[in-house]
C-alpha cells in the first residue's frame, strides 16, 4: 500500500483551481471537482491545509445546488409555457 501523502487533497484542490480558472470562477461549473475535494477532506478528517483553504466553498455547496435546482425548474417551466403558447406541429 502506498504511504499517505504529506499533503492530502492537494490534487483535488489544484483541480478546483484549474476548473475555476477555466470557467470564469463560477463555482457552479465545478461541482464535481468540489465534491471530489469534499470527499477527500472527509477521508482525512479535514487535517489537510488544502481543506481549510476551501472550507467556505464547501459550505456554499448546498446553496449552489439549491439555486441550480430552482433555476433548472424555472427554465423547464418557461420551456413548457413556450411550448404551450407556440406548439410545433410535426
Amino acid at each position: 500500500m502506498a504511504p499517505a501523502s504529506k499533503e492530502p487533497c492537494k490534487k483535488e484542490a489544484c483541480d478546483i483551481q484549474a476548473c475555476l480558472s477555466k470557467n470564469n470562477f463560477l463555482p457552479q461549473k465545478c461541482l464535481k471537482v468540489i465534491e471530489n475535494l469534499q470527499s477527500c477532506c472527509e477521508k482525512c478528517d479535514y487535517k489537510s491545509t488544502h481543506c481549510a483553504s476551501v472550507s467556505g466553498l464547501l459550505k456554499q455547496m448546498p446553496k449552489m445546488l439549491s439555486s441550480m435546482l430552482e433555476a433548472n425548474t424555472m427554465l423547464n417551466s418557461l420551456k413548457l409555457i413556450d411550448h404551450l403558447l407556440h406548439p410545433s406541429y410535426a
